[in-house]
């Protein structure tokens, strides 16, 4: 029996995996994934079942009352309410009854003579004349700044399934290369590759790994190169190094310290380990799942 923990529905259980589900046991008759335990007798059996809820025990004495705690900050204003709307227009009251006319009142005394007027407005414009020749055109100005250079980040996907430390394999798209040069296992040549650095990048850093399935030991992984035409060298770049516990779904990443490539240059991922890897079989998508990514300036 090989307990697994709790169940877990992102989890691929084979034969004889034991689980923990709801206070119960079980062990997996089936491979499965997604399948609840106690949901389906032909995938997983009961080992043991959850007992009886006991009693309650009786309330305990009330403890002494703790200090008051110290008086907190008061809050900040809340925002004002919004404005509300404007209230209905009231109906407009009935026009009045017209007066009568008054009287004449007496005949005034002769005014004065009144200011001169304001001066008239401008007269309309006259036709526009002809248009110039064009001057002479001025001096290019400066050249601006160089924009800042942007990050490509590669990405692999891989499946290793019983297979020997070390092992390299090839961002996507990856080439593959011969036995030779990196070390590769004879009959490993799907997972011995590498791949090419965009010819704008200058600089990598940020090697980020996740584990998916138990790979059955820790692994160090770590960034391999070589120059422009030439495959990786075995030797891992000591800045772009991380490493993986031997549990299924942990993760691992070098940080944001940098490395010098040049563009076009070679790239592999390097991974090291004792032993052959315990998880997987010879079926395609059951071994030691794994993805990792590199950032590229």
């Amino acid at each position: 029996m090989n307990f697994r923990g709790t169940w877990s529905s992102s989890v691929p259980y084979a034969i004889s995996d034991a689980v923990y589900f709801n206070g119960s046991s079980y062990i997996a008759i089936t491979g499965n994934l997604n399948v609840t335990p106690g949901s389906d007798d032909t995938v997983w059996a009961l080992l043991a079942l959850q007992g009886a809820t006991g009693a309650t025990g009786a309330t305990g004495a009330v403890g002494a009352s703790g200090p008051t705690g110290a008086t907190g900050s008061t809050g900040a204003i809340g925002a004002t309410g919004s404005q509300g709307i404007t209230g209905p227009t009231g109906a407009t009251g009935a026009v009045g009854a017209t007066g009568s006319i008054g009287p004449a009142g007496p005949t005034g005394a002769q005014g004065s003579t009144g200011s001169t007027g304001s001066t008239g407005p401008v007269g309309a414009a006259g036709a526009t004349g002809a248009t110039g020749p064009q001057g002479a055109q001025g001096p290019a100005g400066p050249t601006g700044p160089t924009g800042a250079a942007g990050t490509n980040t590669l990405l692999l996907i891989r499946n290793w399934q019983g297979q020997s430390s070390p092992l390299f394999t090839g961002f996507s798209p990856a080439t593959i290369v011969g036995t030779a040069t990196p070390d590769c296992a004879t009959g490993q040549l799907a997972n011995c590759a590498y791949s090419f650095v965009p010819p704008s990048c200058t600089t990598i850093s940020n090697l980020r790994i996740q584990t998916v399935s138990n790979l059955g030991q820790a692994i160090t992984w770590g960034i391999v190169t070589g120059s422009p035409g030439v495959a990786p060298s075995a030797a891992a770049t000591a800045a772009l190094t991380c490493t993986t516990t031997a549990t299924a779904a942990t993760s691992c990443n070098s940080g944001a310290t940098t490395a010098s490539v040049t563009g076009m240059s070679t790239i592999a991922l390097k991974g090291t380990w004792t032993g052959t890897l315990t998880a997987g079989s010879a079926t395609p998508g059951t071994g030691a799942f794994f993805y990792a990514t590199v950032d590229c300036h």
